[in-house]
């Protein structure tokens, strides 16, 4: 709210809310690699991969071959030996080429970009037809996440056209890259569209000079084409090698992730009414003016100082509002709604707590714990009030019908994730492997169409439910309906409904279905073949008891007129199977 004008309701005003927006001015979001441990599965493979590729390029070099291309899937990469150069000139043979990122390297360690603007580099074209929203200087602007960058088609058909560059001096350069779409292929592995991460150009040529008259040519797919047979067949074979396992380092080492990285903090400027064309008076990083307290910050304390300062102060003794909604959460994660039933709202608009001197005791002790979340819950659930049952009396019905101050146990559904990997685990199905790559239930598709479901009942989705790639608006076709967020949503208090979708999906779903099968499966192993032992059992494994005699009667009936399967899918479509009690 305070975004765009002061809170109507609680003392925060649009300059508190720019004030506090400033603590976090030093990120932006983007493509980056990640610093990963040197255990890491991901860097340790890339590294061997990285050898491998190396010793394969000294065997070239032996044989004399000292120019070649490599695909990295993502991008080209063009090796020589070192060259003086002060232009290099790209050439392309075809009728049309696109490129979002030209890198020139150094001959130093490791290889720097040179073809940078900022470091004085130009660019030009030649023999090119221009064509709308195609910027040559796009290549030079070292931004590998964009998706703009230059493309052209010949002025005189048949004629090469390309680029020029020019540095702002004499450089040594020993190898090249570029690329047509690098970012998208990094990202859309999900998308069947045949152009991703296609390079827009198949025959080119690559030229240096150190005057920009003439002109030495570096490698060339022509040139290349009038080798002898022999030089050829060696090149294609160690050429096809490290694009094998470039391919693998691709799929299998270090990956690109689209995150945030720290830049050197921004200005903060109040926004009138939240617009950024209305920039009004610059403020400096601080929490809310209503708190009586400060950071101690300055428009120039480093993104460093304002992360750490602000840390100190959410965690700080002069600030108990962060316990209180802590220990608020915790204690809504174990009854079911909170002390404070407004979850992320403690100001004017929130409801008032039920039990005030027990939210502040709770936030007492979960300090004087060290803020140990394990503790406060440890004391939730062997706590008395826990441990009723949810048994109802009249009495407390008419006094407390939704249980509020908990003279008994809240009835609660369980979640989606509990009920689908209970159901699992019961089964004996649940892959409960920590950590990995999850599991996507959705189909690839084309760039702009809708997500469809392709499989969510398969061995390959019996992970735990956290490990599902989600996609936005997306409907799984099955635990959606037991409230189940959407991933675009951020919600502190899940609803909870019960709709006819809900018993449809819980009794006829295929992983219902599936995992009745395994458990009775299951079952048959366990308590062998007799029929009041296998009910017993499965009364156990689903519903943690023992059948009474009118259950075991119904269920021995209806196990030998439709079989165990049908049994296991009766018991998880039960109340007493989704509800804690």
């Amino acid at each position: 709210c305070a975004r765009c004008h002061n809170h109507k309701f609680d003392a925060v005003s649009t300059q508190d809310y720019y004030s506090l927006v400033a603590v976090f001015q030093d990120i932006e979001f983007g493509h980056r690699m990640p610093q990963l441990f040197k255990t890491h599965p991901r860097k340790i493979r890339g590294e061997e991969l990285v050898k491998k590729i190396k010793t394969i390029r000294n065997r070239l070099r032996s044989s004399n071959i000292n120019h070649w291309s490599e695909n990295w899937v993502s991008h080209v990469q063009v090796h020589f030996p070192q060259t003086k150069a002060k232009f290099v000139k790209v050439s392309f043979l075809t009728g049309y080429a696109a490129l979002d990122e030209l890198e020139v390297y150094d001959s130093s360690t490791g290889g720097k970009n040179i073809a940078l603007a900022s470091q004085g580099t130009s660019i030009k074209v030649f023999n090119t037809k221009p064509l709308p929203r195609k910027n040559k200087d796009w290549l030079l602007d070292g931004d590998r996440q964009s998706f703009w960058g230059w493309a052209g088609k010949p002025a005189k058909k048949k004629k090469p056209f390309g680029v020029v560059l020019q540095f702002s001096k004499e450089q040594n350069i020993q190898r090249i890259e570029f690329s047509s779409d690098r970012a998208t292929i990094v990202e859309t592995d999900y998308l069947n569209e045949k152009n991703i991460g296609k390079f827009r150009f198949s025959r080119y040529k690559i030229e240096t000079s150190t005057d920009g008259k003439t002109w030495t040519e570096i490698v060339s797919t022509e040139t290349e084409k009038k080798l002898s047979l022999k030089e050829r067949g060696i090149r294609k074979k160690q050429i096809e090698k490290i694009n094998r396992l470039a391919k693998k380092y691709f799929d299998e080492g270090p990956q690109e992730i689209f995150a945030g990285r720290f830049i050197p903090p921004v200005s903060t400027h109040v926004l009138h009414r939240g617009d950024p064309a209305q920039q009004g008076e610059e403020v400096k990083p601080e929490t809310f003016s209503i708190f009586d307290s400060t950071l101690g910050l300055s428009d120039k304390s480093t993104g460093q100082q304002r992360r750490v300062a602000f840390a100190n102060w959410v965690v700080g003794k002069q600030n108990p509002l962060t316990l209180r909604v802590s220990v608020n959460r915790l204690w809504k994660h174990v009854f079911g709604s909170g002390i404070v039933n407004t979850m992320d709202d403690f100001g004017h608009a929130g409801a008032l707590p039920t039990h005030p001197q027990l939210l502040d005791w709770l936030a007492t002790r979960y300090r004087s714990n060290g803020w140990s979340t394990k503790k406060i819950l440890r004391m939730l659930v062997v706590s008395k009030t826990f441990q009723q049952s949810s048994n109802q009396n009249a009495k407390g019905l008419k006094v407390d019908a939704n249980a509020q101050y908990l003279w008994r146990y809240p009835l609660l559904r369980i979640d989606a994730e509990a009920l689908r990997d209970s159901m699992l685990d019961i089964a004996g199905s649940l892959d409960k492997r920590i950590g990995g790559k999850g599991y996507r239930i959705h189909a690839n598709k084309k760039r702009y169409a809708s997500w469809k479901v392709a499989d969510n009942a398969s061995p390959e989705t019996w992970r735990r439910l956290i490990y599902q790639e989600r996609m936005r608006g997306i409907d799984d076709k099955m635990f959606m309906a037991f409230d189940l967020p959407d991933c675009k949503q951020v919600n502190s208090k899940r609803s909870v409904s019960t709709t006819p979708i809900q018993a449809l999906n819980l009794f006829n779903g295929q992983l219902v279905m599936t995992q009745s099968e395994k458990l009775a499966q299951r079952i048959e192993k366990e308590a062998g073949k007799n029929i009041d032992a296998q009910v017993k059992r499965i009364f156990l494994r689903v519903l943690c008891r023992e059948p009474s005699k009118v259950e075991l009667t119904f269920s021995v009936a209806a196990v030998k007129k439709d079989g165990l399967p049908h049994l296991a899918r009766v018991l998880f479509n039960t109340n007493e199977f989704s509800f804690l009690k």
